[in-house]
């Protein structure tokens, strides 16, 4: 999920929300870690990475400084 960007710690119009749920896992979990170039589509073209079968064909991604 992502919303405006609200927290002061970037110039980025929108920041990203992520939870992990270890509930299901047999034992403690000590860290979680999230790396990569994380890019945003629009709500309308969601629908198109499942349609596509996992491709990213034909999809705008956008950087979070970018997405309006």
């Amino acid at each position: 999920m992502f919303d405006k960007n609200t927290t002061g710690l970037s110039d980025a119009k929108y920041q990203a929300t992520f939870v992990f749920d270890a509930s299901n896992l047999s034992k403690e979990v000590d860290n979680v870690q999230l790396e990569g170039g994380f890019q945003f589509i629009k709500e309308s073209d969601d629908h198109l990475y499942e349609e596509n079968k996992g491709s990213n064909s034909g999809i705008n991604w956008f950087t979070a400084y970018d997405i309006s």
